[in-house]
């Protein structure tokens, strides 16, 4: 709740809101949606910080790997390595976009032969963002 995240964001370092989730179901696009809009980001952002300087903004993207929704294509699983750096690009974008202190990628209940694929995704990820 946006409210309380305001109200008390004096008393915090750091502020992890569940705004984000991946689109597609079986299939990934590169894509991110989120439960605030464009405006909302900035105002929110900008409202946070007014409110505490030094509070650092960590957005969480979050997937539940179920039998109807999975974490493929955006890992680079299925050869696809094209969808995985476009992921990436995406969430850099977000980041640089609404000047965010970086991101929480929240992608559970993946079965264990996705492990690979995901350290990589992390890693290029991480090599990404603390490259800017």
């Amino acid at each position: 709740d946006f409210k309380v995240m305001l109200q008390y964001a004096e008393l915090y370092d750091e502020l992890h809101p569940f705004i984000y989730s991946l689109k597609g179901r079986h299939n990934n696009p590169p894509e991110i949606s989120s439960a605030w809009g464009h405006t909302q980001k900035l105002e929110r952002v900008a409202a946070l910080r007014a409110k505490n300087p030094r509070i650092r903004i960590v957005p969480t993207i979050f997937r539940w790997e179920n039998p109807v929704e999975k974490i493929n294509e955006v890992i680079g699983r299925n050869g696809r390595d094209d969808i995985r750096d476009r992921h990436i690009a995406v969430i850099v974008k977000e980041v640089e976009t609404y000047g965010y202190d970086g991101i929480d990628i929240d992608y559970e209940g993946m079965s264990c032969e996705k492990k690979e694929k995901f350290e990589e995704f992390i890693g290029k990820l991480a090599a990404d963002l603390h490259a800017r």
